[in-house]
């Protein structure tokens, strides 16, 4: 999704950019020095912050060229696409996966022992990773996991506290946005 609204962003700036630049040369070698000095020391994990970015360098170019009222319109322009973007998630792709965290007594194989909640309540998983914990007496392994339609995650979790002896288990959403 962030990916979409940034090239949309971009193609409006860089429209009201070549606007701004028309056919003087000395504005369009000063916007590549300016252009070239900068250098984020922040990572920006967000393409869209980088549209924004950009976005906000040209209304900036155009209110410096004396294109106020052109900065202006972008602006106006701008701002209910962004908003239209957001609120309607254009680009967005429905995702149900999930990662899914649980503690298993050391000993236990986890194969045979979560094997049936998951053929009940998911439609597919995959273990990402296996780490000894509490001194070596447990484990905790990571799934990502996508749930069945209809299925409810609460009676998913009460399966796996049922196999796990009540032990820690951890279901998070938006499994794309969490470093394990």
């Amino acid at each position: 999704m962030s990916l979409v609204h940034t090239l949309i962003l971009m193609a409006i700036t860089t429209a009201l950019v070549m606007e701004i630049i028309g056919s003087n040369i000395a504005r369009a070698f000063s916007l590549v020095g300016a252009l070239s000095i900068i250098r984020f020391r922040t990572a920006i994990k967000e393409p869209r912050d980088v549209g924004f970015l950009f976005a906000a360098m040209a209304v900036g170019m155009a209110c410096g060229t004396g294109f106020f009222d052109l900065a202006v319109l972008f602006t106006l322009f701008l701002s209910p696409v962004v908003y239209f973007l957001h609120r309607f998630r254009i680009g967005a792709q429905p995702t149900s996966e999930m990662l899914l965290k649980v503690q298993l007594a050391d000993g236990t194989d986890h194969r045979t022992a979560l094997q049936e909640s998951f053929f009940r309540h998911l439609q597919e998983h995959s273990l990402l990773s296996i780490e000894t914990i509490q001194g070596g007496s447990a484990l905790e392994l990571v799934y990502s996991v996508h749930l069945k339609e209809g299925a409810k995650e609460s009676e998913f979790l009460d399966a796996l506290r049922a196999v796990n002896g009540n032990r820690k288990v951890v279901l998070l959403t938006g499994a794309q946005n969490i470093d394990i």
